[in-house]
């Protein structure tokens, strides 16, 4: 049995906007919920992989439709003209979200939005490959070499043996989110969208690879907005959208084992 979060449950619950994953300098999230209510406004900060800091809060008056302007930098946060606050992001803080939560009698409606900061490609160095803002994917990958070893074991080469394992781009999450896919997250991710199951299977032909095996899986999405997240509940909820993503290669990660000819 899968639990499923309250938002689920009606869409009565769900405070309506419109909001960015990506965030090159200042945030604007168009809130476009038509009722009328005491609006509660959280900004949270992550610890670890989870937003759980709390940075700033405040509630304020809400008649219907409105703008939410906030700019990492200064910290300035305002909803249409009016100035709520400041608060600037930590310095190395490169993910937060907005906590919605609109007074209703009867019901409140509800909502979290998520963003990261994009960052010049050019301004990229040593540091950022390392503290919170980057996952150890050498300590992720512990405990992997066995399953590397059987795969490559599992072909009839007598030659070289070429295990590739990477991102899709006709991944589901991709055609879904648009430029809000989690594989523009990180600008060191040169040319992700040029990778995928069709380019993997047309390049290693040219270059005299023959694909022993080839399947994808897992949505890739690292929003805590849970409109982002729904793709993730269902992964782990149905295993019919599990081998959906399976037969029709949509997933985020493709799994390549391939001899040479």
């Amino acid at each position: 049995m899968a639990l499923l979060p309250n938002l689920a449950q009606s869409q009565e619950r769900i405070f309506r906007l419109n909001a960015p994953y990506r965030v090159d300098d200042e945030l604007a999230i168009e809130i476009l919920d038509d009722a009328a209510g005491r609006l509660h406004l959280t900004l949270l900060g992550y610890e670890g992989h989870f937003p759980t800091k709390v940075l700033w809060s405040g509630e304020v008056d809400y008649d219907g439709s409105a703008t939410l302007r906030y700019r990492a930098g200064d910290g300035a946060i305002c909803l249409d003209d009016a100035t709520l606050g400041t608060m600037p992001l930590p310095s190395l803080a490169r993910r937060f979200c907005w906590d919605f939560r609109l007074s209703l009698s009867g019901v409140d409606r509800e909502r979290r939005t998520s963003h990261y900061l994009s960052r010049p490609r050019e301004t990229i160095g040593r540091d950022y490959f390392e503290g919170g803002n980057y996952v150890d994917h050498a300590a992720e990958t512990v405990g992997q070499s066995e399953r590397i070893l059987a795969l490559m074991a599992d072909t009839s080469a007598v030659g070289p043996v070429l295990l590739l394992n990477t991102s899709n781009a006709d991944s589901l999450c991709h055609r879904v989110f648009g430029q809000e896919w989690e594989g523009y997250f990180d600008g060191s991710h040169y040319g992700i969208d040029q990778v995928s199951v069709a380019s993997v299977r047309r390049e290693l032909a040219v270059m005299g690879w023959r694909i022993e095996r080839l399947e994808t899986d897992t949505p890739w999405d690292g929003s805590a907005d849970p409109l982002h997240a729904t793709l993730r509940d269902w992964w782990n909820a149905d295993a019919r959208f599990r081998q959906l993503l399976v037969e029709k290669e949509l997933g985020d990660f493709l799994l390549c084992v391939a001899v040479k000819t």
